[in-house]
């Protein structure tokens, strides 16, 4: 029994580390809006933009390295990201990292009523 909860206690502090989550259960972030993973679908009468954050490591082969200088260290940052829940509609979401860099996680951060979109001016 001692080996089982060392391995699960040791893949649970991994996962910690590395910013990575269990598999997420079905979240409503807006009264009509549920969000199962990155799908959110909307079953209200109003658009929702719908927010998350990416959390990402650089690549150290992208960064240049300076002659006589140790080699860069992976260096963690977020990006953001959103999309637009229509009425009765779905919307599915990409979380994304810099080009060559490492995705370690993403997370939902919420939802506000409207559509994202500016106002053409016209009316």
């Amino acid at each position: 029994m001692r080996v089982r909860t060392v391995l699960t206690t040791g893949i649970a502090g991994v996962a910690l580390v590395f910013g990575m989550a269990a598999p997420a259960q079905a979240q409503e972030l807006a009264a009509g809006l549920n969000c199962d993973g990155l799908m959110c679908t909307n079953d209200s009468d109003d658009s929702y933009v719908v927010s998350g954050v990416t959390y990402c490591l650089t690549n150290p082969a992208n960064t240049p390295q300076t002659p006589g200088q140790f080699p860069a260290s992976p260096t963690p940052y977020q990006n953001s990201f959103s999309g637009v829940a229509p009425p009765h509609g779905s919307v599915g979401l990409t979380p994304m990292c810099r080009g060559g860099d490492s995705m370690t996680g993403w997370a939902l951060t919420g939802a506000a009523p409207g559509t994202g979109m500016p106002g053409t001016g016209s009316g």
